[in-house]
């Protein structure tokens, strides 16, 4: 049987990519984390539809509070206030996909440099273009001066989900995602990356302190002793259990469903694979789990009516 006498980690992604999240909303949903002893929040601020931090890189740094982005101070006030209760926040910038954003940005001040694919324009330039390696370190390296936290074993996601071409270009796939990797280790933070998008192949020649967070098997696609039988460390963010899209055509009813579904259904054991949501699986990899709330219908709802729709279901998967 697996030794699950360590303390398993826990905590919460928010897409605030897809969905501007202000200091004060998010102290809230810490808040909630502390008093169900989780560990972390996740913050997926970087996708195609927005980059919601401060970057003098790309020339987005305003000193005032606004509603596209948190200023410096505002995240170091987060940072601060999430630490003083032992909660962690764990940068989320995702490449090589889900990137439009920030690559539009880039070719405006730059048009002149080419980082982005010429099969997809959300997707950075993988098979080995320098200027695109360049880019995405010295996006890294300002992300990683802005999250310090020496209280913790600092991590960043660097994404590696729905990456078009990755399975007919395993290699160039994965030289890219390491050499991210080298460049995340040498500034002191572990890397952690999805799943779906490395192979049988690809896993061989994968760096061997990358993290993973697994959300669903992909056809054909690697379990989660896969990864555990080479030694990586898995976090269960199962996609039926532990996701969850905000809306306002949710109303309380369905809210409290959602809560007695996570209360019944999920156990940090049990991942999504191919037909099967409810899967258990039996290692001492498993390094813990998140619980995510993704912001693709949440653009028109108020803080309120997010919070009310965000927190209950955090209490529901922390107080198991």
């Amino acid at each position: 049987m697996p030794d699950h006498s360590y303390k398993l980690q826990q905590g919460v992604m928010i897409d605030c990519a897809r969905r501007y999240y202000s200091v004060d909303i998010l102290k809230k949903i810490i808040d909630e984390i502390a008093a169900g002893s989780g560990d972390f929040i996740q913050l997926h601020f970087s996708d195609n539809e927005g980059y919601r931090i401060t970057s003098d890189y790309l020339e987005q740094a305003l000193n005032v509070p606004n509603t596209d982005y948190l200023t410096a101070a505002e995240l170091n006030e987060l940072i601060t206030y999430a630490n003083s209760i032992n909660v962690q926040v764990i940068p989320d910038f995702d490449v090589p996909g889900h990137s439009k954003y920030w690559m539009n940005r880039f070719h405006e001040l730059h048009p002149e440099i080419t980082i982005c694919s010429d099969f997809d324009n959300s997707l950075v330039d993988f098979f080995n273009n320098e200027s695109a390696l360049l880019a995405v370190r010295n996006m890294i390296e300002e992300i990683t001066e802005l999250f310090y936290q020496p209280k913790f074993q600092q991590k960043i996601v660097i994404g590696g989900d729905e990456v078009p071409g990755s399975g007919n270009y395993q290699k160039e796939y994965i030289q890219f995602i390491n050499t991210v990797a080298n460049y995340t280790v040498s500034k002191g933070y572990t890397p952690v990356i999805w799943n779906d998008s490395v192979n049988y192949d690809g896993i061989q020649l994968l760096h061997r302190d990358i993290e993973i967070l697994y959300w669903q098997q992909p056809e054909n696609g690697l379990a989660v002793t896969d990864f555990s039988v080479q030694g990586y460390s898995v976090y269960n963010y199962n996609f039926y259990t532990l996701a969850f899209l905000p809306d306002s055509k949710h109303n309380a009813d369905a809210i409290n469903e959602q809560s007695e579904y996570i209360k019944n259904n999920y156990e940090v054991n049990s991942f999504c694979y191919n037909g099967d949501p409810y899967k258990k699986v039996e290692s001492d990899n498993i390094a813990g789990s998140a619980i995510t709330f993704w912001g693709e219908q949440a653009g028109g709802m108020s803080n309120e009516q997010l919070l009310n729709q965000i927190l209950p279901l955090i209490r529901a998967y922390l107080n198991q």
